[in-house]
């Protein structure tokens, strides 16, 4: 009798712990650590990982040689057990490809030194919703470091750096982060600079498309034009129809009209540069204060979005402050110290 008690509380005790540990539970296990084995070896512990897995990669060199194999991430975590990959020591990974993943965390990486002919992105992000890029240095790509396209939303960026971004030929362009439709993206606490493009890009795929992303924040960055006349804008914003935008506590410097006969390799172009441009029929709602503009040809341009600009420095600008086109902007204690002209002769305002 006492031998088949002991037996039924093996059972239920087996039971219990596989009843735990069962496909699609929510319950983390203890961190699985990857030290060495390539790219191969993240993407097979990616394939194993469950909601609330933490996958913890070494110090080392996990570059398989070629920016267009990229290390392919295709999971699924959850709101309150997100599936993290974390690098200790910043390893140094090949290009990424996030594809159709939720509630995925990616931090403490360095992508660097990848040069193609042929199109590629450092970290592109395609159809995935809530995912998290922290922590990361991405320098030295022949594109953009970031890019986010796709049914996607809730993205957040931040407390990265991005430089040395130089695309293959004049004409092209290379940017710290560029998004097409994504909704809701947070870009913040990031060091931006040497890029041929802009520093944030957003853009539509036809002259007449216009977009909602939701909500748009950019904060706390230090986004700096490094390579003079040959770069474009600090944020360039297109069609943005019906959302908003937040631009708050950034520092930008350094942006220049574009003389392209004076580069080796230079952007598309970009008119008169302001540091932050807002076009192709952009009308949603705009808030931009506390920033500081610094050392630059021109300040912000603006179509028609329904503006608020209050409590900015704008220090050093050699041609305008504001070309303002809207009907429907507030400009409010603002500062100046040596500019040229507060306004462009066909702005509003």
């Amino acid at each position: 009798m006492k031998q088949k008690q002991i037996l039924s509380a093996v059972v239920i005790t087996l039971a219990t712990l596989l009843l735990l540990v069962a496909p699609g539970s929510a319950a983390a296990r203890g961190p699985l650590v990857i030290d060495g084995g390539g790219q191969r070896a993240i993407e097979q512990a990616l394939k194993q990982a469950r909601p609330g897995d933490t996958i913890r990669v070494k110090a080392g060199t996990y570059d398989n040689g070629n920016p267009l194999e990229p290390l392919f991430i295709r999971v699924a975590g959850e709101a309150n057990a997100p599936i993290t990959l974390v690098g200790q020591g910043q390893p140094r990974l090949e290009t990424v490809l996030i594809y159709r993943s939720r509630h995925f965390r990616l931090e403490g990486f360095e992508i660097a030194h990848q040069q193609s002919p042929r199109f590629f992105v450092g970290i592109e992000v395609r159809h995935s919703e809530a995912i998290t890029l922290r922590r990361l240095k991405i320098h030295h790509l022949s594109a953009s470091a970031i890019g986010a396209s796709g049914e996607g939303e809730n993205l957040l960026i931040e407390q990265s750096e991005f430089y040395e971004l130089v695309p293959p030929r004049s004409g092209q362009d290379a940017h710290c982060f560029v998004n097409s439709s994504v909704r809701n993206v947070t870009f913040r606490d990031n060091n931006c600079f040497g890029f041929i493009g802009d520093g944030y890009h957003a853009y539509v795929t036809g002259a007449t498309e216009r977009l909602d992303r939701g909500r748009t924040l950019i904060e706390g960055n230090r986004i700096t034009n490094t390579k003079g006349v040959c770069s474009e804008n600090a944020v360039d914003i297109k069609g943005e129809q019906e959302g908003e935008i937040i631009l708050r506590d950034n520092d930008f410097a350094g942006f220049r009209e574009m003389q392209a006969g004076q580069c080796r390799v230079h952007a598309t172009g970009c008119g008169y540069c302001q540091v932050l441009t807002f076009h192709q029929g952009s009308t949603g709602r705009l808030l931009i204060e506390n920033n500081r503009f610094r050392d630059s040809d021109n300040g912000l341009r603006n179509d028609g979005m329904r503006a608020s600009v209050r409590y900015n420095s704008f220090k050093d600008i050699h041609h305008f402050v504001v070309y303002d086109r809207s009907r429907d902007s507030v400009y409010a204690r603002n500062q100046f110290e040596r500019v040229a002209e507060l306004s462009h002769p066909k702005s509003n305002y």
